[in-house]
């Protein structure tokens, strides 16, 4: 954009049709800072449809009351991926790359979205996604923050979530099972539920497993969370 060529956008009128966070969104997006990049009113539009799809999610929370209840798989796989968009966006911040920390949002906010016919996220939950939605979009936040989960104060002074909380589910790990030292087959588990027990269990369900081992003596050695090693 150049003052001279006369093709300088003016911010108030964006502002006006989409309002001050669409504008931040799409400046942060477009590309990391030390790079040129053409003005889009298309790329533009697309931070206003996921400001959208933000406000719509979280009018779930309003007048919702907040029931104990035991968390899925499904349920689990999601809070460990806000945990790593977290984490993700708290160091993407730290190095001024506000695109990807931004395009890390959009991906859990997809995620997010595909499992809403299942279940919904806790209000602890949701408030955290919130929080490191904040930094990029601070208008809508704070109404959310105020109108829909009634906080006093400002989600600007609230403490940024932190990534290795209570709660936090570890992703699956790999354990590759063997026979007589031959991978047979690896297995995708839980990091929460890797006991010796419970990866044998899973390793006799398989098929490629079971029929070098059917009708025959064996050992069993685990080495923790990374092999299981059967010896007939």
């Amino acid at each position: 954009m150049s003052k001279s060529l006369g093709n300088i956008i003016n911010p108030d009128g964006i502002v006006e049709e989409y309002g001050a966070d669409t504008l931040r969104i799409y400046e942060m997006f477009m590309a990391p800072f030390s790079q040129e990049n053409a003005w889009s009113i298309r790329t533009l539009q697309g931070g206003y449809r996921f400001l959208t799809r933000v406000w719509r999610i979280y009018r779930i929370y309003e007048n919702k009351k907040e029931e104990k209840h035991i968390e899925t798989k499904e349920e689990k796989e999601l809070i460990s991926k806000l945990r790593k968009t977290i984490e993700k966006v708290e160091k993407d911040i730290l190095k001024i790359k506000y695109n990807t920390s931004i395009a890390f949002l959009m991906e859990f906010l997809n995620d997010w979205e595909k499992n809403l016919k299942d279940f919904t996220l806790s209000k602890y939950h949701a408030k955290q996604f919130l929080q490191i939605l904040a930094p990029f979009a601070p208008f809508i936040t704070e109404e959310i923050w105020k109108n829909v989960f009634n906080e006093k104060t400002s989600i600007h002074v609230s403490f940024w979530p932190k990534s290795n909380g209570k709660k936090q589910y570890e992703e699956n790990i790999n354990i590759p099972v063997q026979v007589n030292g031959k991978v047979r087959v690896v297995l995708t588990v839980p990091a929460d539920n890797i006991s010796e027990e419970s990866v044998v269990k899973r390793a006799l369900e398989e098929k490629k497993v079971r029929k070098y081992i059917e009708g025959k003596s064996y050992k069993v050695i685990y080495i923790k969370g990374r092999i299981l090693n059967f010896v007939v």
